[in-house]
């Protein structure tokens, strides 16, 4: 099956849900057909893009259930903490980033500025956290899964402010990764609880 068959059937399967979910899967198409032939190779626009389309995932799932507050602060959260995982994943990538040709954000901005901006996105990831207890949205049992999510991308954030040699850098996309896991952990126990 080719990509465009994969696409059409993508949207193929989104028309049961309804028009949200129809136009959604048709924009996500086209970005990430966009994206596998353009924006990949652009550095930090091709990071935007990847965070974009892993917080969408969690947008046509709160479209699909009518239920877009919580889910759009998950689709934030996941977004901008992707982004940070992406940036740091491009500093362990630079020796071999450089032999291909690859723009990367560490290659024209160096890794120390890399890691300053990846540190941003997950800040902002982090100051969203709290925000589906305190709008009780989730109880403690949520709040008390994201401390764990939170503190884990700290520990990330902290591994990549220290070094960004790339053995650093894999160290820290790890952990940024299980906090990530955990995040979703939260969420989940959240919405069941």
């Amino acid at each position: 099956m080719c990509i465009r068959d994969r696409f059409m059937m993508g949207v193929l399967l989104a028309i049961p849900l309804g028009a949200p979910c129809i136009v959604l899967a048709i924009l996500n198409s086209m970005v990430l057909a966009f994206y596998a032939a353009e924006l990949k190779r652009l550095g930090l626009v091709g990071n935007l893009t990847v965070g974009y389309l892993v917080g969408s995932t969690f947008l046509f799932g709160g479209l699909a259930v009518k239920k877009l507050q919580a889910v759009s602060i998950l689709a934030a959260m996941a977004a901008l903490s992707t982004v940070g995982r992406e940036l740091i994943k491009d500093i362990e990538d630079m020796k071999g980033d450089r032999k291909i040709g690859l723009k990367t954000f560490p290659l024209h901005h160096g890794p120390r500025a890399t890691a300053a901006l990846a540190i941003v996105f997950i800040a902002g990831a982090i100051a969203l956290s709290p925000l589906p207890y305190l709008l009780e949205l989730f109880g403690t049992t949520y709040l008390a899964l994201v401390t764990i999510s939170v503190l884990t991308l700290i520990g990330a954030a902290i591994i990549v402010a220290q070094s960004q040699k790339p053995k650093a850098a894999s160290r820290a996309s790890l952990v940024c990764k299980v906090g990530m896991g955990i995040g979703l952990l939260a969420f989940l126990a959240g919405a069941i609880a």
